[in-house]
């Protein structure tokens, strides 16, 4: 049986961390050609979220190589209660407040002549550019990521729920970019917003897989 490469994995959980941050917009800003290029909008911050579940299993599972099996199995279940809990609350505060702009934007956007001028002037210069330059580079890393975690251990790649979880993490990536693509750039701000609710409730789904599991992991703990 392979030994786990240690420098290989943390290698990948630091491209992780790098990834998160950089969707988030944390202070954390790219050099592309001279400039300074930050995340716009909803979709690519949105997938910040998505990403801290995949953030949240790579550190459970770093967390093996370091807590005894014994000790884990009982708190993990609690621990993950908690994380996902968390997560399905703030994803249902921000895809009702993401809402509330996108029905601003396209009720402004509806309402010629003035209205439409306001959605013009305030919500039609998305960096549609920006947002792709920020998402090669993001799929860039996830494919390095992937790649530096199987080559730490093949068995990783035999984690379906993992697996499942960084596909789901590359297609949400996809349909930001299409959102932005889709539309003339005057109304990319529209459908980035649809597509940073898109990817916050593929987070709140996945978020009560992880509570499902984590209230079997409790019960069982506790039994």
């Amino acid at each position: 049986m392979n030994k786990l490469n240690k420098p290989l994995f943390f290698l990948s959980v630091i491209l992780l961390v790098i990834i998160v941050f950089s969707e988030a917009g944390s202070a954390f800003f790219i050099g592309i050609s001279g400039q300074a290029i930050s995340s716009p909008g909803y979709g690519i911050p949105c997938l910040a979220f998505f990403d801290g579940l995949v953030m949240f299993s790579i550190f459970l599972i770093s967390a093996s190589l370091f807590i005894p099996e014994r000790i884990q199995g009982k708190i993990q279940g609690i621990i993950t209660l908690i994380f996902s809990l968390i997560m399905i609350f703030t994803a249902m505060g921000l895809v009702f407040y993401i809402l509330l702009k996108l029905a601003i934007m396209v009720a402004l956007f509806a309402a010629p002549i003035f209205g439409t001028l306001a959605y013009l002037a305030v919500f039609g210069h998305f960096e549609t550019d920006g947002a792709r330059l920020m998402l090669s580079y993001i799929m860039l890393l996830k494919f390095v990521f992937a790649v530096l975690l199987i080559l730490s251990h093949r068995r990783f790649i035999e984690n379906k729920g993992l697996v499942l979880v960084i596909l789901t993490s590359v297609v949400s990536g996809v349909i930001v970019s299409l959102c932005h693509n889709i539309v003339p750039s005057f109304l990319a701000s529209i459908t980035d917003a649809i597509a940073g609710i898109i990817v916050l409730i593929i987070a709140l789904v996945w978020s009560i897989f992880f509570l499902i599991g984590s209230v079997k992991s409790v019960l069982k703990a506790v039994g």
